[in-house]
């Protein structure tokens, strides 16, 4: 195991040291132990106190596997049933939509239940009362279903605010409470809640978001992501020591938390999803999939200023925890890089995002530099580089919402270079040349984003818009 920390240590310092990235923290568990909790980087780029393993990050929507499992106590001890209607629990729960009244609780675990989405957290104007989850789910009387409950899969964080009203209704206790007595202290998560009030200072990090005004990497968030209706699907303040005492519990299905079968409840399959091998289905909170044969079950998060992974492998007895203090990196690459370290494959290095690295030189050396660059890595045939389309459209529109309209564009030109099949991406270059009032070319991008792809509803419509200017 030595061997394995060595190179984990040797390969996240590394990766920190290139990425913009302020703080990382991340923990792994080989044979059901914990063998590896480490901090990396700073809690704060202005005051540089570096994160320990035991600094607290903001845990996002990995906050909802807490909820599931609060669900499956519930349900274990017989005071609600998974195909019980929310109605039946929260007589003052109502929609617009008649059809809400069929919204079962084991539909809303699951993101089967037509629910919309979260559309603003209105992080800016933070609600600290009890009466705040409530309040929220009482406001959503003006929702509409996006299908019958049951019918469609879509994730909603919505559904996740329901379900902690639910559960504070159903044990007559506040949310949070609940969930540092019946989970948190059972697990001796001591440093975690999702109570804000409860954060320990000393060792909260704090959020970054990205900086591309004169310098491309992490600038200090004005804002931290806290809302007490939000809690059920976002506030848990965890570390990577607390976090592996969680993923322990679920691998061993010994925590005395919940019998053996309500746990095998939570990583059954119930739908589909569109996000490739890895989360291929939804479970009750869980994701589930496959990472080059093996099942994983795992939950992502991503709010202002932060994201996080947890990712188990329960045949395996494998965890992997990550936690960082800004928005935009992108994770995956790392928790695949460490199970790469832990199965014994060999690794170099983290491979940089190709996505990340030119944008950085489209902001700071500028657009000339920037296809240079892109040529060089390109003869190398992107050699330590990861190409993802997705990310490389994200970081693009990331310049576009900064006012960094011929930087985004220049990026996304060399994307299509990359993917010239792509129709999403010839859909994106035309709405930059329309924002630079370049109607003739944005037609002609949004023309050929429809011929590779009939069905881009995006592109069709922009097409019409540019067309009628």
């Amino acid at each position: 195991m030595s061997q394995i920390t060595g190179e984990l240590t040797r390969l996240l310092e590394d990766f920190v040291s290139r990425e913009p990235i302020p703080g990382l923290a991340v923990g792994v568990i080989a044979d059901k132990k914990v063998i590896f909790t480490k901090g990396f980087g700073v809690k704060n780029t202005e005051t540089k106190d570096p994160v320990t393993a035991h600094s607290l990050f903001h845990m996002a929507s990995v906050s909802k596997t807490f909820v599931a499992l609060g669900m499956m106590q519930l349900v274990q001890d017989g005071k609600l049933g998974l195909e019980d209607y929310v109605k039946d629990h929260l007589p003052y729960f109502t929609m617009k939509d008649p059809r809400y009244l069929k919204i079962t609780i084991r539909q809303l675990l699951s993101h089967v239940s037509g629910m919309p989405d979260e559309e603003s957290f209105d992080w800016a104007n933070p609600e600290y009362d009890d009466e705040a989850l409530e309040r929220y789910v009482k406001g959503l009387y003006n929702k509409e279903l996006l299908w019958d409950p049951g019918s469609g899969s879509a994730y909603s964080n919505i559904a996740y605010e329901i379900l902690g009203d639910v559960i504070q209704k159903v044990s007559a206790t506040p949310f949070e409470t609940y969930m540092k007595r019946k989970i948190l202290e059972k697990l001796n998560m001591k440093k975690s809640s999702f109570l804000k009030a409860e954060f320990n200072t000393e060792l909260l990090t704090t959020p970054h978001v990205l900086n591309t005004d004169g310098y491309y990497g992490p600038r200090v968030s004005k804002i931290y992501p806290y809302h007490r209706a939000h809690g059920p699907s976002s506030t848990l303040c965890s570390n990577v020591v607390d976090m592996c005492s969680y993923a322990q519990a679920v691998l061993n299905n010994d925590s005395g938390l919940l019998k053996h079968d309500s746990f095998a409840r939570l990583f059954e399959p119930h739908s589909g999803t569109p996000w490739g091998k890895e989360t291929s289905e939804n479970g009750l909170a869980w994701f589930l999939g496959e990472y080059k044969g093996r099942r994983v079950a795992s939950h992502g998060g991503l709010d202002t200023g932060y994201r996080s992974n947890l990712v188990l492998l329960p045949d395996d007895g494998i965890a992997v925890v990550l936690m960082t203090n800004a928005d935009y990196i992108g994770t995956k690459v790392i928790w695949n890089t460490i199970l790469d370290v832990i199965f014994g494959e060999p690794v170099q290095r983290i491979k940089n995002s190709l996505a990340r690295h030119l944008a950085g030189l489209f902001v700071e050396s500028g657009q000339k530099e920037a296809f240079e660059e892109y040529r060089k890595i390109k003869e190398n045939k992107f050699d330590g580089f990861l190409l993802i389309e997705g990310e490389l459209n994200f970081a693009a529109y990331e310049l576009f919402e900064a006012g960094k309209v011929d930087e985004a564009l220049g990026l996304l030109l060399l994307a299509i270079d990359l993917y010239p099949e792509s129709s999403n991406l010839h859909d994106s270059v035309g709405e930059m040349y329309e924002a630079k009032g370049s109607n003739n070319a944005a037609a002609g991008y949004f023309s050929k984003a429809i011929a590779l792809d009939p069905d881009n509803k995006d592109a069709i419509a922009n097409l019409e818009r540019v067309k009628k200017q």
